[in-house]
């Protein structure tokens, strides 16, 4: 879309890609401020091209911002050698390093505490595991219909499978909350 017919519709786009409310934008388009709110959201109404021009104009300014920053800080990095393969190779390192007991010293001497930034290390493999895709916000919805339509019977047979996949032994406990239900 081109800048709009009238420049106290551009005016009004420009207002409100800006940030300024509908209102504000209106009386700053040369709108009377009287009613201003009426006023907006009626023209706004007569006339969806006004906010089709803010969304347009906010990208404009998002894209033109974009290139502005980022184009020089890939530069640097491409210069300085930083790419993806050594940004997770030190998330990797630094999740490792954060994690490692490290001795309590007093007065230069051990005391026998170990301490270590489990949250430091944490974070590092979250990181990491974001952007190997590991984790996802969304709940899978399909999975657990799939699972509400078993019989009781499948149910056990699905766990145990899940638990023999993972490699791990299914303890006493495990067992009897299973075979209670």
């Amino acid at each position: 879309m081109s800048v709009l017919e009238r420049d106290s519709y551009e005016r009004m786009a420009k207002g409100i890609s800006e940030g300024l409310t509908q209102d504000k934008a209106y009386v700053g388009a040369g709108y009377s401020p009287n009613s201003a709110a009426v006023g907006a959201t009626n023209l706004l109404k007569r006339h969806p091209e006004i906010k089709v021009r803010a969304q347009e104009l906010r990208e404009e300014k998002s894209e033109m911002f974009a290139r502005a920053n980022i184009l020089p800080v890939a530069k640097v990095a491409n210069e300085l050698g930083i790419n993806k393969r050594l940004i997770l190779s030190e998330l990797l390192d630094n999740a490792m390093i954060s994690k490692a007991a490290v001795p309590v010293m007093k007065g230069g001497e051990p005391t026998g505490v170990y301490t270590a930034n489990i949250s430091a290390s944490n974070q590092a493999f979250m990181m990491l595991g974001k952007e190997l895709g590991m984790f996802t916000d969304k709940v899978e919805h399909s999975k657990v219909t799939e699972l509400t339509q078993k019989t009781d019977e499948e149910l056990v047979v699905y766990i145990k499978d899940k638990y023999r996949k993972l490699g791990l032994d299914m303890d006493i406990t495990d067992a009897k909350l299973i075979e209670n239900k």
